[in-house]
């Protein structure tokens, strides 16, 4: 897998040095350093133990158009040093680098391809807490790549069908996670039957391969409907039929479906409503069927808000076919941010968040909050900020309580 996104990696490269007509070339190297202090290093419940990090991220960000090619690569190395627990501490090459790459072959033209990879950290189980939380537990290190050749076949000026194959790759550093691959085959029909409305008709089949949790194959027909009602309102729904065939030769027929209405309440502010019931693969426990209802209302002026509200209801489907117990994660939450200028080049800015966890079936209730704010500092390239955080986790399990207050001191500079 790192040889495989290391070789695309150097082709798009010399497809960006072979395709010189009408190109922009935009090289943007940065650096980040961070020194944060915390009095629960490991989030434990007692015996917590408080530390002093120190993280340095050198990177490069690169954007280059031609006639050809849409690429935009960022590359950085997170180098992460601990006080005290310097057993903790992440120099080795595998642990540190970090890489996001998006590129776009041919993108005027029917047949064009979308790369999409790169190099991150996930949490390994998502009922422990999450890497935003700790980078020191429950983490590890993503390689991904999605390769998606596509064709566009434009019909008539209301009727068009697309052609998609997408081939992914998911591999882990931890032993825990589940590497997989997968090769999906897609048709879509889009009908234009009024100017303000399309109909879609999409089928897939997708043939998924993972390294611990059973093979399958997934077949999906869903017919969906886009309508702009006005100016300022878009509604889009699609609801269908899926079908899973196991490599141990069960099948079984299931729903999926999506909606969400986005209204412009005037020209700053936005309300956005969602549904959408879905299958993923998680990072260490199988096939997930997920159910998420969301709805935020986003201003975007001199001032920036965000809030949030939203249920979550995640089953775990592989776990469910290895015992007769129902393994399922519902989530209830809410998250409000803002942004907000000050004086000259100083802001503020916060966020707080909380989830109402409920993990069956081992019955364990959580309430998990979190407070924080900053205050900032940005001036053409320089951007340095001071922050505090304060988090806590109780749970009718006391093993997994903890409370967590964070500083963060933190100064990035980008040419």
């Amino acid at each position: 897998m790192k040889s495989t996104m290391t070789l695309i990696f150097i082709g798009l490269l010399i497809l960006l040095l072979a395709e010189s007509a009408r190109a922009s070339l935009r090289v943007s190297p940065y650096f980040t350093l961070v020194e944060e202090y915390t009095d629960n290093l490991f989030l434990s419940a007692d015996d917590e133990q408080s530390d002093w990090m120190t993280t340095a991220q050198p990177g490069i960000g690169l954007v280059y158009d031609t006639l050809a090619l849409e690429l935009d690569v960022d590359y950085s190395l997170k180098l992460r040093y601990y006080k005290d627990y310097q057993e903790g501490n992440e120099t080795a090459l595998s642990d540190i680098q970090r890489s996001d790459i998006n590129a776009l072959l041919f993108p005027e033209r029917a047949f064009r391809v979308y790369l999409d990879g790169g190099i991150s950290q996930v949490s390994i189980d998502e009922r422990d807490p999450g890497v935003e939380e700790s980078e020191l537990l429950n983490a590890t290190n993503l390689y991904k790549l999605t390769a998606n050749p596509q064709y566009l076949w434009e019909l008539s000026n209301n009727f068009s069908i697309t052609f998609d194959y997408f081939y992914r790759i998911s591999e882990y550093e931890s032993n825990f996670g589940d590497d997989t691959s997968s090769h999906e085959y897609s048709l879509l029909l889009d009908r234009k039957i009024a100017e303000s409305t399309d109909l879609l008709l999409r089928y897939s089949f997708l043939d998924h391969q993972a390294n611990f949790y059973r093979n399958f194959e997934l077949q999906t027909l869903t017919l969906g409907l886009a309508h702009r009602l006005s100016s300022r309102m878009v509604v889009e729904a699609d609801a269908g039929s899926v079908l899973f065939h196991y490599d141990n030769g069960v099948e079984k027929r299931n729903t999926t479906g999506k909606g969400r209405l986005s209204y412009l309440l005037s020209r700053a502010l936005t309300l956005s409503i969602s549904y959408i019931r879905d299958y993923a693969v998680s990072v260490s426990r199988g096939l997930i069927q997920r159910e998420n209802t969301a709805a935020s209302l986003i201003y975007s002026g001199r001032t920036t808000i965000e809030g949030k509200v939203y249920f979550s209801d995640e089953k775990f489907l592989e776990d469910e076919a290895l015992s007769d117990n129902e393994t399922r994660d519902k989530i209830l939450g809410a998250i409000l941010s803002f942004k907000m200028p000050l004086m000259g080049h100083v802001y503020i800015e916060g966020f707080c968040n909380y989830k109402n966890l409920n993990y069956l079936p081992v019955d364990e209730k959580i309430d998990r909050y979190a407070i924080g704010s900053a205050i900032g500092y940005a001036f053409n390239k320089l951007d340095v900020s001071l922050g505090y955080t304060f988090r806590v986790n109780e749970s009718n399990i006391d093993v997994n309580d903890y409370k967590n207050n964070l500083v963060t001191l933190q100064g990035s500079l980008r040419y």
